[in-house]
């Protein structure tokens, strides 16, 4: 009877790996491409500025905000701000349904310097492909299967090999390295051992994001509206001096402006104080895009346990904490995804 059920935990096993592999291994070249997202955009496709006294002068967020609105309306505008620089470009992230760009700003002037469509960017079209395959919500759906395949092939492989953990982590099991199925399933063996913690959390954490993707997907289905923003009033730059001069700590990251009349200026950002593993858009302020009057406070040190879990998922999945160390562990951790399916399928050939 034992047996009979070691036997089926192993099917699932099997199947679940050979049914995912492909599409982890994708998953797993486009998650190592974002985790250097940043330094990708910046090495690539950041516009370089000239040293002139225009770029010592600060950041002219109104005259970058008129520019956009101008050259861009009707668009949902989102706006970068970390790092902040009058030495490096201002990046704006505007949306429409279906469609996504980037534009850079020159930090003093305001004016257009690049943009960059999401067919363009090598790190646009990775994200797009790690969430969604680029298949829309079918596409979600799917990522969402192979997450929870993954999952199996983890818990059937932890429930197969409970007994060898301590031998595989002391390096204390050998095998027949001359049968080249015994080789495999060996490497198989051990790097699965030694990274079942990260895959574990990588699987988890990305599965509770899937789950916010697709139902993302499912509310946004059908005919959307586009973007009808509204005039600001407000200075950008005075908002944000009020902000941080209201709540000392806060270090704004992030701008979403408002796409119809009754919508606000949300400035995301962090606190000095939160839980190192709190990404830079916990915490979130409204402001009036009129009388530019702070209107609502969401600190994440102050909700639920509940809602502090959910806020680590994303933080966790990408390495998005300890700076480019972590990216790097993370980086040579997640080669064993395509390891284990390379390695499992050759064990299972022609069994």
């Amino acid at each position: 009877m034992i047996k009979k059920y070691s036997n089926n935990i192993f099917a699932l096993h099997t199947w679940a790996g050979i049914m995912a592999g492909l599409g982890l291994l994708l998953l797993s070249l486009t998650g190592s491409i974002l985790l250097f997202q940043h330094n990708i955009d910046h090495a690539f496709y950041e516009p370089e500025l000239e040293s002139t006294h225009e770029t010592e002068s600060g950041v002219a967020y109104d005259k970058a905000l008129a520019t956009i609105r101008e050259a861009y309306p009707h668009w949902n505008i989102r706006i970068h701000l970390k790092p902040a620089q009058a030495s490096r470009p201002l990046l704006f992230d505007l949306r429409r349904p279906g469609k996504k760009i980037h534009v850079y700003t020159h930090p003093a002037t305001g004016k257009i310097l690049s943009e960059l469509s999401e067919r363009s960017s090598v790190t646009m079209i990775a994200l797009k492909l790690h969430y969604s395959l680029m298949a829309g919500l079918s596409g979600r759906i799917i990522v969402a299967i192979l997450g929870m395949l993954f999952l199996l092939s983890l818990l059937t492989g932890l429930y197969l090999y409970r007994n060898k953990l301590l031998k595989m982590l002391s390096f204390q099991w050998t095998t027949n390295k001359r049968r080249r199925r015994k080789k495999y399933a060996f490497w198989h063996n051990l790097v699965g051992t030694w990274s079942l913690i990260f895959n574990l959390l990588i699987a988890i954490t990305g599965l509770y994001l899937c789950y916010l993707v697709v139902a993302n997907g499912f509310r946004i289905t059908g005919q959307q509206e586009q973007p009808n923003p509204p005039a600001i009033h407000a200075s950008l730059a005075t908002v944000l001096a009020n902000v941080t001069d209201s709540h000392p700590g806060f270090t704004p990251s992030y701008i979403k402006l408002p796409v119809a009349p009754a919508s606000v200026i949300t400035v995301y950002g962090s606190m000095q104080d939160d839980f190192f593993l709190f990404d830079h858009y916990a915490n979130r302020l409204t402001v009036h895009p009129k009388r530019g009057s702070l209107e609502k406070r969401y600190f994440m040190r102050n909700q639920p346990t509940t809602t502090q879990l959910a806020a680590l998922m994303k933080p966790l999945h990408a390495g998005e904490f300890g700076g480019l160390a972590i990216r790097i562990l993370y980086l040579l951790a997640g080669l064993s995804i395509p390891v284990l399916s390379i390695t499992g399928y050759l064990v299972n050939w022609k069994r």
